[in-house]
């Protein structure tokens, strides 16, 4: 992508993050209650968010991959993956898909990307488990809305199609992921964006783990990033 495109998509985006944080952040809600907490709870301290089922009004459109949408592989040998701690909110057993949105509310995101070895090498039967908040900053913990497991393909590709997720109290927008190279270990960390708002406020935030965007009109984004494994 050009240079200035790409500028020009990435302040758009920094814009419309300044215009989300102006307009209000929920928090996460606590796991008993059974709706998105509004702006007004926002400075409360954040706890696992209840099922999203009542706040889907804004749910952004399926993002099908195509042959455009994905960046070719960025790899230095020897840099690898930065491992960032887990969270509160990971749940086990998230079912097999590439599509996690389940109507949840956020702008469109399609992320892809390549899991490699420490050589640059694709790695074929990777297993790649996400999880991040709705467009609201808020999880579903009683069930499995934007939560997924998937396995790259022979060139080592994947493909996620998703929303972008909201900030809450003391946190950055991020997608959280879980990585297994086959028979290999897990490596946990969280993907980050560029010139967001809420970065320099975030204490786990490193600018190593930003995704590229590729393309964004406000509708939707694309964005690409590598996973390189430790050897």
């Amino acid at each position: 992508m050009p240079r200035n495109r790409l500028l020009v998509a990435t302040a758009l985006f920094s814009a419309a993050l300044a215009l989300t944080a102006c307009t209000g952040i929920s928090a996460e809600a606590p796991t008993s209650a059974a709706s998105t907490p509004s702006p007004a709870s926002s400075s409360s301290s954040p706890s696992p968010a209840a099922s999203t089922e009542t706040s889907r009004t804004t749910a952004a459109a399926p993002v099908v991959p195509s042959p455009e949408d994905r960046a070719a592989p960025t790899c230095v040998p020897g840099v690898t993956l930065i491992e960032q701690n887990q969270g509160p909110y990971y749940t086990q057993g998230a079912p097999e898909r590439t599509d996690i949105t389940d109507a949840a509310p956020g702008t469109a995101l399609l992320l892809t990307g390549y899991v490699l070895d420490d050589q640059c090498n694709p790695v074929a039967g990777a297993t790649l488990d996400f999880w991040q908040a709705d467009g609201n900053g808020s999880y579903d913990n009683n069930g499995y809305v934007l939560r997924g497991v998937q396995t790259t393909d022979e060139n080592g590709a994947y493909a996620l199609t998703t929303v972008i997720p909201g900030q809450y109290p003391g946190r950055t927008e991020h997608v959280h992921v879980k990585v297994t190279a086959p028979n290999g270990p897990t490596y946990t960390t969280q993907l980050y964006f560029p010139e967001s708002t809420a970065n320099g406020g975030d204490r786990f935030y490193v600018p190593e783990l930003d995704v590229t965007i590729t393309s964004y009109d406000g509708s939707k984004m694309t964005a690409h990033f590598d996973m390189v494994l430790p050897a």
